[in-house]
């Protein structure tokens, strides 16, 4: 009796090994499905953090692509300021009809109706806002009377 017990006693610590083992077996696969789970995760997260750089690097050229036309634009128009001021009266006067001849939409004259626009003048840099319609003065900071204007963006 004492060998089929035994056999009976061996049988159960056969099953609780193996119990063991399936059980570690199987947290083992799940560990491993978690991590798989985490490393696709991570991929995805980097794809998007990559395409949001990919969009602020976009967002960032074109900024210094207007910041540059902008401060073109203001070297040119103080230029021909300091140009005219040292001229006589009538080359001015041709000069201003050659402007208002030439000019964009984004360049204002004292006079002119602004709305909802950001103004730069040409000649000192000083910089306003005009949130409603107004006729331009001429600067109040250098007198001058060309400005560069921008439309505010839509609140």
């Amino acid at each position: 009796m004492s060998e089929s017990q035994n056999h009976a006693e061996s049988k159960p610590a056969k099953t609780f090994s193996q119990t063991l083992r399936q059980g570690a077996i199987k947290e083992t696969e799940e560990l491993v499905k978690f991590e798989l789970d985490v490393e696709a995760l991570a991929g995805r997260e980097a794809l998007l953090i990559n395409a949001y750089l990919v969009e602020d690097a976009e967002a960032a050229k074109h900024y210094w692509q207007e910041l540059k036309q902008e401060l073109l634009l203001q070297a040119e128009f103080r230029a021909e300021n300091w140009l005219a001021s040292v001229a006589s009266p009538t080359v001015i006067d041709w000069l201003r009809l050659d402007f208002c001849i030439h000019r964009d939409a984004s360049q204002l004259l004292a006079g002119e109706v602004a709305v909802e626009q950001k103004l730069c003048c040409a000649h000192c840099g000083g910089r306003f806002s005009v949130h409603e319609s107004t006729t331009l003065t001429a600067c109040h900071g250098c007198g001058s009377e060309v400005f560069a204007a921008r439309s505010l963006p839509v609140q």
